[in-house]
């Protein structure tokens, strides 16, 4: 086996196992990519129909990825546990706080003002972009409002 590292758009680091003898387009479903193209540091496209091995990747290579995520849409767990997912294009490269106003309050009820928004631990600032946070379609969001745990 062999472990690359598909560098996404948003600068993630996926580590995947392949096979050396293994095509390279099965790294993209493994790297949870739609379409794309895989180029190796230096810029240079690699093949995809050729194996791993052909490519000349190692184990711990990293190839950069150009393309599409699987799921185009990112998940969001309200305050009361329950779940709801929001699709859109553009989602990654709008405001929190647009995402607050527009898709969140109203499925949560809530006041966009009195609610935050966390990947993780980490609280998402107002002014930025999911972008700006290196999320990516198909994770997921917790919404929290002051006041709650």
């Amino acid at each position: 086996m062999v472990v690359l590292r598909v560098k996404k758009r948003t600068g993630k680091l996926v580590p995947v196992d392949v096979g050396a003898g293994d095509a390279l387009k099965e790294v993209i479903p493994l790297a949870k990519l739609r379409f794309c193209r895989l180029s190796r540091k230096d810029g240079t496209a690699c093949d995809l129909e050729k194996s791993v091995e052909e490519n000349g990747l190692r184990d711990g290579d990293t190839v950069t990825s150009e393309g599409e995520a699987i799921f185009p849409h990112l998940h969001f767990r309200r305050p009361d546990g329950k779940e709801f997912r929001v699709e859109g294009e553009n989602l990654l490269h709008r405001k929190i706080s647009s995402i607050k106003e527009v898709e969140v309050a109203p499925r949560t009820k809530g006041d966009p003002g009195s609610m935050s928004l966390f990947i993780g631990c980490i609280e998402l600032d107002e002014d930025k972009t999911l972008f700006d946070y290196n999320v990516e379609y198909g994770e997921s969001l917790t919404v929290k409002v002051q006041g709650e745990a």
